[in-house]
């Protein structure tokens, strides 16, 4: 007679692999997709498409007649400008209106679109893969949500191989992925649960937007200040020699138009005349992280954008560097963007919070105030959001490139505006500040929407949830 005796034993996990089934040594390879469908219901990806090889003959086809375009990670996919006189030397292939187009470099970052049927034309170097899909067994539109799924992204990511800076994912490997392929009901019943969480989300949007502009409206209205309005009418004017400050058309003629806004109750006054000036900041060469709870940073261009400020756009100093602790962002402070492409050059911000040891960096200006409040900073941030003051501010730019137009201290000093008393400043703000908090409630609920419906359609296709 025997007797067993079992033992509690605490053991590290292991796994064993065969080795005519290894292609990597990582064990971060092996980390697969579990699936939650019968093997019937799934299909290899290479099955649905068919690769498109369909070569521009550039005897025939000008690179004008052409449209280049460019797969984004997140799915979308955009017309590239084409410069005047140049082309892609490069052979060139057609990608069809329908096709699924995968760009070979960025396929790891999940770099996968649709040509939308509406574009003609669309070519495309050997660093792109059109493919044709399979319309009888597969929605495309189905297809490309399984792609941009974040556990079908972490898969590609974990799968790029080759040497360090130019790491991509094989093709075939794309390809020989098994995805699951329900009926053609099915997938167009997940298409249409994206599509209509989508849609819900951008009506919130919209409806935030048209908020804002319905009271930014009333506000112009309210100081007196009207849209600049265009004319097909020719007309000249005249203006002194003395009063010209720049050779542009544009400047001149905003200058001989400045002043000739406003409600007849509130004067026209100059910007420099009610503060005492505008101060920039300072850029070292800063890490390209941001700073963390207690390290100072500089902040980022991106940081400043029309009424909103985000602290976290900031670069962290390194410690070679003593902080200049002046420069320091606080709340209350209005900040302006000093170079910046021509439609965000001269936005305004005010900086409601922030996390502390952020200093201001060299092309964003800070305004200084008086110490007898003639201007409310906040009044001053929504004034400078109307079209005429964006007008004045966009025709004083300075510079050649189309990527960088930059404002003087002397252009946004010498802006002119209605102003009334600050008392009134602040009645004409309620009705701002209350359709700027509902619409940043609506922007938060679209938020919440396409966060939703994207882990929602996620389960649809993983199997985890009903259709």
């Amino acid at each position: 007679m025997s007797s067993t005796v079992e033992h509690s034993v605490k053991v590290g996990r292991a796994f064993a692999v065969e080795f005519k089934d290894i292609e990597r040594w990582d064990p971060a390879s092996y980390h697969a997709i579990r699936w939650n469908w019968p093997l019937s219901e799934m299909i290899r990806i290479g099955d649905l498409l068919t690769a498109r090889k369909d070569r521009v003959d550039r005897k025939q086809w000008s690179f004008d007649k052409l449209q280049p375009v460019t797969v984004h990670n997140d799915g979308r996919i955009s017309k590239r400008k084409l410069v005047e006189g140049r082309s892609y030397t490069m052979d060139l292939w057609f990608a069809r209106p329908g096709d699924l187009l995968v760009a070979k470099i960025d396929l790891k970052n999940g770099a996968i679109a649709i040509v939308p049927e509406e574009w003609e034309n669309v070519a495309v170097t050997n660093h792109f893969v059109p493919f044709q899909i399979d319309h009888k067994r597969v929605v495309p539109e189905y297809l490309h949500r399984v792609f941009q799924m974040g556990v079908f992204r972490d898969l590609l990511w974990r799968n790029k191989v080759g040497a360090e800076g130019r790491k991509e994912v094989k093709l075939e490997f794309f390809l020989d992925q098994c995805v699951p392929l329900p009926p053609l009901a099915t997938q167009r019943s997940i298409v249409a649960h994206w599509q209509a969480g989508m849609q819900q989300a951008a009506a919130l949007e919209a409806k935030a937007k048209e908020l804002v502009e319905e009271a930014q409206a009333g506000f112009e209205r309210t100081l007196g200040i009207n849209a600049p309005q265009e004319s097909d009418q020719r007309k000249a004017f005249a203006i002194d020699f003395m009063a010209i400050d720049r050779w542009g058309v544009r400047a001149t003629l905003t200058h001989a138009l400045k002043g000739a806004q406003g409600h007849d109750d509130f004067p026209i006054e100059r910007l420099g005349n009610v503060i005492v000036g505008l101060e920039n900041g300072w850029s070292p060469k800063c890490y390209d992280r941001p700073a963390n709870g207690t390290e100072w940073g500089v902040l980022k261009l991106g940081a400043v954008s029309f009424g909103r400020f985000n602290d976290a756009e900031n670069k962290a100093l390194p410690k070679a560097f003593v902080p200049k602790e002046n420069l320091e962002v606080r709340a209350g402070d209005v900040l302006i963007i000093r170079g910046n492409v021509l439609r965000l050059v001269g936005a305004f911000a005010y900086v409601d919070a922030t996390r502390p040891k952020l200093m201001l960096p060299d092309l964003i200006f800070r305004v200084k105030f008086k110490r007898e409040r003639l201007l409310d900073p906040q009044f001053l941030v929504a004034l400078m959001h109307c079209a005429d003051l964006r007008q004045q501010i966009e025709s004083a730019a300075t510079g050649t490139s189309p990527t960088m137009k930059k404002v003087t201290v002397g252009s946004i000093l010498n802006l002119e505006f209605p102003l009334p008393p600050i008392d009134r400043q602040r009645e004409l703000l309620k009705p701002m500040t209350a359709a700027l908090s509902q619409s940043t409630k609506l922007k938060d609920q679209a938020e919440t929407k396409r966060k939703e419906t994207k882990e929602e359609v996620e389960g649809m296709v993983m199997g985890t949830s009903k259709v």
